[in-house]
Order: C-alpha cells, then structure tokens, then sequence
C-alpha cells in the first residue's frame, strides 16, 4: 500500500523457495518462473470512475522476473483466442476488455501488473460472473 497511498486494500507475503519447487505447472519454463517468486504484495483501488489492481511479483534477481514477465505476457496474449473459444457475448467483450487493459512491466527483479478499468466495465464483469 506504501506505493498506493489510496489504495482501499493492500496485501503481502514471502513465499518460501520450498514451497513453489516442486510444483508442476503446464510447463517447465512456467513452473521455473513461478519458483523464482519470493514476495508479492498487491492493492486493490477504487474512485468514482475507475477501478484498479496492483500486483507485484519480486522474483530472486533481474533474470528470472524477465523471465516471468515475458510468461505473463505471452499467457495475456494468449488470452483472447481462450476467451473466444469458451465465452460468447457480454461475458466474452468484458473478459477481453479486463485483458487489453492489464499492463505487465518488469523493473528490476519486479514483475509488475496492473489493471485498470472503468468502474462501469468492473461491475458488470462482477454482475456477468
């Protein structure tokens, strides 16, 4: 929240190296990148005409969070061919919206992501969900 002064909710934690090891995710390279994940933390904002989520992943060095940061990107890619096949509708135009309107930056050992949306998309993805 220190980075989010007006952020309603703020939230973080360690995760510990033994903890995320031996996890198996779709691939190798995807498990390896969420391995590297030390602490998060994450805001939650909101104003009258926009809503916001932060959240940031610090990885052990500047490597593996480009690493990370290059998976979320390629998974938000991927995203709207995924949407197209499993929604239709308003769910479908929301669901891409909240997509193109996630921003992944790294910065240092940091994978940053942020979405923001207008308050009227946020709540009908609530109410179509």
């Amino acid at each position: 929240a220190m980075r989010d002064p007006n952020a309603l909710i703020g939230v973080g934690g360690n995760l510990p190296a033994n903890l995320t090891r031996k996890l198996d995710f779709l691939n190798p390279e995807i498990s390896r990148s969420i391995a590297a994940i030390r602490q998060f933390y994450g805001t939650v904002g909101a104003n009258d005409t926009r809503f916001n989520l932060n959240t940031v992943f610090r990885t052990d060095n500047a490597g593996a969070a480009r690493t990370l940061g290059d998976t979320v990107e390629g998974l938000k890619q991927l995203a709207p061919a995924l949407i197209s096949m499993q929604m239709s509708g308003e769910r479908a135009r929301l669901s891409r919206t909240a997509v193109e309107s996630t921003k992944v930056g790294v910065q240092g050992n940091e994978v940053q992501i942020k979405l923001d949306l207008a308050q009227e998309d946020f709540t009908a993805l609530l109410r179509a969900f």
